[in-house]
């Protein structure tokens, strides 16, 4: 490896450099032997370029009895002379190996004559960066067999010049190297890498929630067989599909693949089983939001390692990774203990915002969808009287769809004047978008990211307090108890853990927190009062859409004249008040 290096000397720099200690170290111990060499015969064929390898420093005086000098001096890779130790030859070897015993006959197709006392004394005197930490240490041994040692080499050099990460190198030039959030986008971005791509399939999936179970199990494999490679001979008997309820958008489905596995020596399992989760999505949901957005963030947030990894992609629906865990329930959220483990993974969500901000003049998600869905809902009126005028006429009239636009853009002004700031926010952050692992740590993990986006701070706040008053495991699931809405001592409880959270990871971003508490809190209730609203409207229009066409099994029109006429009535109290200004 010395003549190597020598002989190419770009391999110096890129050998010592720290970045490449560790890929190469495996490398190295492969390599390891303590004996200098093992043979003329591996001399003979690099006859011609061994003077070169061998010839020391001219600072290099010899000395008799083919001593080293102690004078001699070394050039690491940054430049700096220092003075080489020198590295005896083991003597457990020194009789037994032909090359240090001239009295041997060394049996060799091409004998060289070789002064060895002198080759041994200039290979100890040469040395590049003779740190602890470097694998030359290992390396200037030579390796046992150079014939065998050389295309392992090359495939393993020529391997490590097709990874180098250029890109990010330069991308991440002038970061300080101490700080912790570049560390963890950087490892964000090399992790990704190390991810199989999602495979994108052009294929629907005819689940329909009311399949008998064989007859899901046969649809399930079929499409396991399309849209994963290593399950393309599994046969239905290997397929077991649950039905997940809960879901208010999508149909939900927990496959679990069992598949014979060979005897081994160390298990006596005869089979594997591995667990996934399907996402099949709902009819005309697509007019909710953008499914290509959807996706997008999906990627970018298993990059940064948030929430399950996507395995496939099909036309109406995703396979993700299944965690082993539970979702948490309408009495979970009201825990003091879990409602500030909610409020610190909320606050870490909109961190994100830090390292993927947005774009200049990005419009926030809540009136995007809402400038979006209010025509959708003025085409779909005559739609929904023509289902519902008959059976149930007073909950349509209601609505009062038409002075709907007045109150919205009421809303807008006040908003407006209060200027919240804007993270990326879930914008859906129910019980059912929870998971606690089952691990010991019982940690919280966020899923569903439908609705994700840029948005206000404060609405995705309310838009949690405003879930406190659901229950979609009940007998009613669309019914809203509002005085299940978070008491003062409860919300100042939840926005504590918040504000603490984010002092602790963006403290620079947000001067408003490090005001005295009392004052902070207030602030952040009257944000969050205001957007409350907005959540009404956002949810409200949503209801209205989804009873149009969904086929879910779900009260959809109840559930939105509850936010709808929640929205005027709040609406209207705020009219007798002026609009807070930040």
């Amino acid at each position: 490896m010395v003549i190597l290096c020598l002989r190419y000397p770009r391999l110096h720099h890129q050998f010592s450099a720290r970045r490449c200690d560790a890929r190469f170290l495996p490398l190295c111990h492969h390599f390891y032997h303590d004996r200098l060499l093992h043979g003329a015969d591996i001399l003979a064929p690099m006859n011609d370029i061994l003077p070169v390898a061998v010839s020391p420093p001219r600072s290099c005086a010899s000395q008799e009895n083919g001593s080293p000098s102690t004078s001699s001096v070394e050039y690491s890779h940054t430049g700096e002379q220092t003075t080489p130790t020198p590295i005896p030859i083991p003597r457990t070897h020194r009789h037994s190996d032909p090359l240090v015993n001239p009295e041997q006959p060394v049996a060799s197709p091409n004998p060289v004559s070789i002064d060895v006392p002198e080759l041994s004394r200039r290979f100890q005197a040469f040395s590049f960066n003779r740190s602890a930490n470097s694998p030359f240490e290992l390396w200037y041994r030579v390796v046992e067999n150079w014939r065998d040692a050389k295309p392992h080499i090359k495939d393993y050099l020529s391997t490590w010049k097709k990874r180098t990460p250029l890109r990010r190198r330069r991308h991440f030039t002038d970061r300080p190297t101490g700080n912790a959030q570049w560390k963890a986008r950087r490892f964000s971005t090399l992790r990704s890498k190390l991810y199989p791509k999602t495979r994108t399939t052009r294929f629907e999936l005819d689940l329909h929630p009311k399949d008998s179970s064989a007859i899901a199990c046969e649809k399930v494999c079929r499409a396991l067989r399309l849209l994963l490679p290593k399950y393309h001979d599994i046969t239905v008997d290997q397929v077991q599909v649950i039905r997940l309820s809960g879901a208010l958008t999508n149909s939900v489905y927990k496959i679990i693949v069992q598949r014979p596995v060979p005897p081994s020596a160390t298990t006596q399992a005869t089979t594997k089983t591995r667990q996934h989760l399907l996402r099949i999505y709902g009819v005309g949901v697509e007019q909710l939001f953008e499914r290509e957005k959807e996706l997008y963030w999906l990627r970018k947030l298993s990059e940064l390692g948030v929430g399950p990894r996507l395995l496939a992609i099909f036309d109406n629906g995703r396979i993700e990774q299944y965690l082993e865990s539970t979702t948490l329930t309408a009495k979970d959220i009201r825990d003091p203990r879990t409602s500030r483990h909610i409020a610190r993974r909320m606050c870490e969500l909109h961190s994100i915002v830090h390292t993927l901000p947005p774009r200049p003049g990005c419009v926030p998600e809540a009136w995007l969808c809402i400038d979006k869905w209010y025509p959708l809902v003025k085409q779909k009126w005559p739609l929904l009287q023509r289902k519902f005028g008959d059976r149930r006429p007073n909950l349509l009239n209601d609505l009062d769809i038409d002075a709907l636009a007045d109150n919205i853009n009421k809303l807008k002004a006040r908003v407006t004047a209060l200027n919240p700031p804007i993270v990326f926010a879930h914008n859906d952050l129910q019980y059912g978008n929870i998971l606690r692992l089952d691990q010991p740590s019982q940690e919280l993990v966020v899923i569903d990211f439908e609705y994700a986006g840029y948005n206000y701070r404060g609405f995705d706040i309310a838009n949690h307090f405003c879930e406190w008053t659901a229950d979609y495991h009940s007998d009613t699931p669309h019914a809203l108890d509002f005085d299940r809405y978070p008491t003062e001592e409860e919300q100042h409880m939840f926005l504590n853990a918040y504000i603490d959270e984010q002092l602790r990871l963006n403290a620079d971003h947000y001067p408003e927190f490090q005001q005295p508490r009392p004052q902070a809190l207030a602030d952040l209730i009257t944000e969050i009062a205001c957007l409350r609203l907005a959540t009404h409207v956002f949810w409200g229009l949503w209801g209205l859409i989804q009873a149009s066409e969904s086929n879910i099994d779900f009260d959809y029109l109840e559930y939105a004249h509850q936010k709808l006429s929640a929205f005027h009535r709040e609406i209207q109290q705020c009219q007798a008040s002026p609009p807070a200004q930040r």
